[in-house]
């Protein structure tokens, strides 16, 4: 079994300093990934309705794993978190998806906290181009996203839009965040 160095930090800095002292511990990770294996949206439909064919999805994002690099960000209230998306990509793994006009990308609050709001988080606009597997979505600025993040998946809601194919289409999303924080201890 492998032993954490944070706990050993922890109790070597207490006992070097006395236990009067205090720890300042802090976190700056600029890139924590999550990503969305294979999800499907549809395609245009049949019968056309607006002027512009649009697709809509649900797509979960599950930070759980990638936050538990991060000594306490999940279990321990003393530590305080900023986190914040900074990059959004739509792979088509080898399938063209040149043919997205715009995609617009929202952050719901979990089912646990109803009472945040939701939160614009990324939003691209450009021409079609055949040819295109991969597209990166700029990210809005937003506010701290960490309530919305830690001990559940995060709840995206994606609009895209374009000469969608008949069919659906799948997507890798890949989601990225930064992260600081920091604790004071006893």
């Amino acid at each position: 079994m492998k032993i954490s160095p944070f706990p050993i930090a922890i109790a070597t800095a207490l006992l070097a300093g006395g236990c009067d002292s205090i720890i300042d511990f802090e976190v700056d990770e600029p890139k924590l990934c999550s990503i969305a294996v294979g999800e499907s949206f549809p395609g245009a439909p049949m019968i056309p309705v607006g002027p512009v064919p649009k697709s809509e999805q649900p797509v979960a994002l599950d930070f759980n794993r990638p936050l538990q690099q991060i000594p306490g960000v999940l279990v321990d209230k003393k530590f305080n978190f900023d986190a914040r998306f900074n990059e959004m990509t739509l792979d088509g793994k080898n399938t063209d998806i040149g043919f997205i006009r715009t995609v617009e990308i929202s952050l719901e609050p979990p089912p646990s906290m109803q009472g945040l709001p939701e939160l614009p988080l990324a939003s691209l606009n450009r021409s079609p181009s055949p040819g295109v597997t991969k597209l990166s979505v700029p990210v809005v600025p937003t506010s701290n996203v960490f309530q919305y993040l830690v001990n559940q998946p995060a709840q995206l809601h994606f609009v895209i839009t374009g000469d969608l194919p008949p069919q659906a289409f799948i997507l890798d999303i890949e989601g990225c965040i930064k992260v600081k924080g920091r604790a004071k201890l006893p």
